[in-house]
C-alpha cells in the first residue's frame, strides 16, 4: 500500500475529525499526504503527512496560511498518527509537548 493510500485509510477511521478539522483537497504526494484544514486551531492551513520509510515513522507538517506559522512533529509512529495528527490540527500541541514526544519516541531520558 503506498504512503497515501496508509493516512488516508487512518484519516477515514474518524469522520467526525475530518468535519472538525475543515478537511479539503487531499493531493498525493510521492511519500504521503497533503491537505487543506480549516479548524479552530488552523483556519485555513494545510498540513503534509510524510512517510519515512528508514524509521517506519510519519513526519507531520502543519502550516497557517495567512501568517505562516507552522508546526512540525518528527518520527511519528503509525499507532499514534492520528491522536498526533489530531492534536496539531486542532491546535492543542505545544512545543514542549512536541520535544516531549519526540524525545520518548527516540528513546531519550
Amino acid at each position: 500500500m503506498r504512503p497515501s493510500e496508509t493516512i488516508q485509510n487512518i484519516i477515514n477511521r474518524h469522520p467526525d475529525a475530518i468535519s472538525e478539522w475543515g478537511y479539503e483537497s487531499p493531493m498525493e504526494l510521492t511519500d504521503g499526504l497533503a491537505f487543506g484544514v480549516n479548524s479552530k486551531g488552523y483556519d485555513p492551513g494545510w498540513v503534509q503527512v510524510r512517510y519515512d520509510d528508514g524509521d517506519d515513522s510519519f513526519f507531520l507538517r502543519i502550516v497557517e496560511q495567512e501568517y505562516g506559522f507552522a508546526q512540525e512533529v518528527c518520527m511519528v509512529p503509525e499507532e499514534e498518527l492520528f491522536d498526533v495528527l489530531h492534536k496539531l490540527v486542532m491546535g492543542d500541541l505545544s512545543e514542549e509537548e512536541i520535544r516531549e514526544m519526540e524525545k520518548r519516541w527516540r528513546n531519550e531520558p
